[in-house]
């Protein structure tokens, strides 16, 4: 059973990265952060591969970001995802994915679509594995220090 953030941690060293996607365990906030750097990384990996990349494709993954950061409103990131099916360039689908309103589907199908761009190869899956371990451990240290922050405030 997964109780903790170590416990989410240690799960995804040990492979077990759709599991923990599929949780719900892992916070939303973290998934989506992890489907925007994958869907960074495949268009970097593309555009390094000689494909022309459309600009609108890397805005919309900033969009998402914003959208974290409660810099626009959930009506605008939906619009942004509707735009990016109208761009001529087959990789649309990525940040479309990255864009998705439930991280547990924007991080699967992302996650996914990186395995498959690196022919599923244990790199790419290294990869996936020590980043979503470093966004759970860093979701975990903010909760930390937060509850540390708090709990020092009460006995002031």
């Amino acid at each position: 059973m997964i109780s903790t953030f170590a416990d989410l941690a240690q799960l995804v060293e040990k492979g077990g990265i759709n599991k923990i996607i599929r949780s719900n365990s892992t916070p939303e906030r973290t998934l989506h952060i992890f489907a925007c750097d994958c869907a960074e990384r495949i268009l970097q990996k593309r555009q390094e591969k000689g494909q022309k990349i459309d600009f609108r494709l890397w805005k919309a993954i900033k969009y998402k970001r914003r959208w974290l950061a409660k810099e626009i409103s959930d009506k605008k990131l939906e619009s942004v995802r509707s735009g990016i099916q109208d761009v001529w360039d087959p990789s649309w689908v990525i940040p479309w994915n990255a864009l998705r309103a439930f991280g547990k589907d924007a991080a699967f199908s992302i996650s996914s679509i990186a395995a498959q761009d690196a022919n599923w190869s244990e790199e790419e899956w290294e990869w996936q594995r020590n980043r979503l371990t470093e966004l759970i451990n860093q979701q975990s240290q903010f909760i930390q220090q937060w509850q540390q922050d708090g709990e020092e405030k009460l006995f002031e």
